[in-house]
């Protein structure tokens, strides 16, 4: 049960991808060649609007999200660091699953992310991306599968072939955590859509 604790998220090894199995979602421009450490800042003061803001290490901005909290059509939009729209995310509203679908920056729907319950204490998300022209099929093994800890927010992803190819954890409580806005500390391996 990977990334449930503390030790599970230590020891887990981030894996070197090769480029034969490249796993992207919004394009090939956006995997690297080495691993890519990111913080990734989620504000909620901004009410109604959600924000969230990804770095590089250097603080640089990378990307943007910016959508509303609640609204039952409007997608949240991704932004490159230039302004460039990546693609965006929407909420499958009235489900007994949560279930997100991605979108590309010409509104077709590449890859269908969903929650494995409503009530969870550790979470298990998967990951199912677009393939080759193919719809999307639910029913076939995840090309990414997402474990953690709620509480701690530890989060560990894995390929379909069980390799660790992105770990996140928030940073400890701060004043800024208080007020409105939770930091992440991310990175992600070569050739893995960042």
């Amino acid at each position: 049960n990977m990334g449930n604790t503390n030790s599970d998220f230590k020891n887990a090894q981030l894996s070197s991808i090769p480029p034969e199995q490249k796993l992207q979602v919004f394009g090939e421009q956006y995997c690297n060649k080495q691993p890519v450490s990111m913080t990734a800042i989620e504000q909620f003061s901004s009410f109604p609007r959600e924000q969230f803001k990804i770095l590089d290490s250097k603080g640089e901005l990378m990307y943007k999200m910016e959508g509303l909290v609640f609204s039952w059509g409007d997608k949240k939009k991704l932004y490159d660091r230039t302004g460039h729209c990546v693609g965006a995310i929407n909420h499958k509203l009235f489900c007994a699953r949560h279930i997100l679908n991605i979108f590309d920056n010409r509104g077709s729907k590449i890859a269908v992310v969903r929650r494995s319950g409503c009530l969870q204490f550790s979470v298990k998300v998967k990951c199912w991306i677009k393939r080759n022209g193919e719809s999307i099929n639910t029913h076939r093994v995840p090309d990414i599968i997402m474990t953690g800890d709620w509480r701690t927010k530890n989060l560990i992803f894995t390929n379909a072939y069980g390799q660790v190819i992105a770990k996140v954890q928030r940073r400890t409580s701060n004043l800024r955590n208080v007020l409105g806005k939770q930091t992440y500390e991310c990175i992600v391996a070569p050739n893995v859509d960042n």
